[in-house]
């Protein structure tokens, strides 16, 4: 049976932890793969840095990494999504795609005969999820027992994120504007699912505010902020539908404290968090 990776939770809490021990591996201990093998890499939402970052990570493992346009393919338009990923699986030994609606990815798979891997889609993030897990675990070592922290809107990343997260046993705690939080019991799911493979509760938790989601980083020394995500994420998604103007007034107090005012780890891994973003491509699994 062939396996996909369309949402975080596609991989166990063990095999998310030899997805990121073998992402920390050199690359020359990996051998190549993909020798011989295409990998389509299919953006019908564009992004420079995953771009470059997969493609690279395509060509570092011996592939062929081959880049199409979403206007090239055209989904649904010139030919039915399971069309298009009964073709291309003939051709390539992976497909990955960036998509704006999580179904999009879903009927890829659906058709496909290969694995397919979700580069983004509007209501998961699971390669960046896992960079960003992969950074605080080289920056601070084990995630159990800690705490992250998100502060900005609920969307894919908080998402995938908080799974990622909660897979490793930290609590998880997130920050949201009025009208962007959760959906009602959507973390009571996450916190439920990974506490049994925890070696203690994990708590996920809405918050009332940007300080009072920092609040346990100031108690606890080893905790981790993820604030420094609000300086890489617009407010302003594209196709969101709510108007640019409403999300400024209700967002405008929601802004980033000074890391002389962030407890020091916290301001540690806040720095690392920008460059988290180019490290997705490079989860080299």
């Amino acid at each position: 049976m062939t396996r996909h990776f369309l949402s975080t939770t596609d991989l166990s809490s063990d095999e998310q932890a030899q997805v990121l021990d073998r992402a920390r591996a050199s690359i020359a201990s990996l051998g190549e793969p993909l020798a011989g093998k295409g990998v389509a890499l299919i953006f019908e939402k564009p992004s420079n840095r995953t771009r470059h970052s997969m493609e690279m990570a395509v060509v570092q493992l011996g592939g062929h990494p081959v880049y199409t346009k979403g206007e090239e393919i055209g989904f649904d338009v010139r030919e039915p999504i399971e069309d298009i990923g009964a073709v291309m699986s003939g051709y390539h030994a992976v497909l990955g795609a960036r998509v704006f609606s999580h179904s999009t990815v879903e009927r890829l798979a659906k058709a496909s005969s290969v694995p397919v891997v979700n580069m983004l889609s509007d209501t998961q993030h699971p390669l960046q999820a896992l960079a960003d897990v992969l950074t605080m675990v080289e920056e601070f070592g084990s995630l159990e027992g800690k705490t992250v922290s998100y502060v900005g809107d609920y969307n894919n990343v908080a998402r995938s994120l908080a799974e990622a997260s909660a897979m490793c046993g930290a609590h998880v705690r997130i920050g949201c504007p009025t009208g962007y939080h959760p959906l009602s019991g959507e973390l009571d799911h996450t916190r439920r699912r990974w506490t049994r493979q925890s070696r203690e509760p994990t708590r996920c938790t809405p918050t009332r505010g940007p300080r009072w989601a920092r609040k346990a980083n100031r108690q606890s020394a080893n905790a981790i902020s993820l604030v420094g995500r609000c300086r890489t994420r617009r407010w302003v998604e594209l196709r969101r539908e709510r108007s640019s103007c409403t999300v400024s007034q209700r967002t405008g107090a929601w802004k980033l404290p000074s890391r002389s005012s962030m407890v020091r780890p916290v301001a540690s891994f806040a720095r690392r968090t920008i460059a988290c973003t180019q490290r997705e491509g490079s989860l080299r699994s």
